[in-house]
């Protein structure tokens, strides 16, 4: 790329008696600012949520895809984020650390990070669409309680051995139908406690075969 400068070529005498044609190479400049252009593109072409809060709550930027957040706080690019968005803000703002903030916006669940850049005094917002982990994490928690139950109604215990660090962690029905209480020592020495004399020996060499 060149940058072509006409001027005139004036005599001693001030008279123009032609021009002077230059050609000054700006390949570096231009490729430049094609690298500035793409990099301020970055947020608009996000696809989730990005915006820029000043200190007092105020909307700086926001990219298309924070139309729906931004339709869910009826707010505008100019305007005030809602209260309680700015009362994370002052926080942020105070601790100058990272802070995240779960939302509702629409039918999706949001995960806003905000991050404070002190020295500019705003806070840039980065939404996350964390609904399908927020589907498969509730629906864990319903399975845990539905063999809860399950355990319950059969009396069956579970447990989970922690071999390097031995220690283990049972089911609250383990813990009725062997009959301990929260502070017992739930270690192989325990457990081997549990077992019946005349069968202790047997299984601890079954469990040192094991590990």
């Amino acid at each position: 790329h060149y940058l072509m400068r006409v001027l005139p070529y004036r005599t001693s005498r001030g008279r123009v008696d032609g021009i002077v044609v230059a050609f000054v190479d700006i390949t570096l400049r231009k490729r430049i600012e094609e690298q500035i252009r793409s990099v301020a593109l970055f947020p608009e072409e996000d696809p989730l949520p990005v915006l820029r809060l000043a200190h007092d709550g105020k909307i700086l930027f926001a990219n298309r895809a924070a139309a729906p957040l931004l339709a869910e706080w009826r707010r505008c690019v100019g305007e005030w984020v809602p209260d309680f968005v700015g009362r994370e803000l002052g926080a942020v703002l105070k601790s100058e650390a990272i802070r995240e903030l779960e939302m509702r916006c629409g039918q999706s669940d949001l995960a806003i990070v905000l991050v404070p850049i002190a020295e500019r005094s705003y806070v840039n917002l980065y939404g996350h669409d964390i609904t399908e982990r927020k589907r498969v994490a509730e629906a864990l928690r319903e399975n845990e309680r539905a063999l809860r139950n399950a355990q319950q109604a059969a009396r069956i215990g579970t447990y989970v051995y922690d071999i390097p660090g031995d220690a283990w962690s049972g089911s609250p029905m383990l813990d009725r139908i062997l009959g301990i209480e929260a502070d017992f020592q739930r270690t192989s020495a325990g457990w081997a406690r549990l077992i019946h004399p005349e069968s202790r020996e047997e299984l601890l060499a079954y469990l040192g075969e094991c590990i």
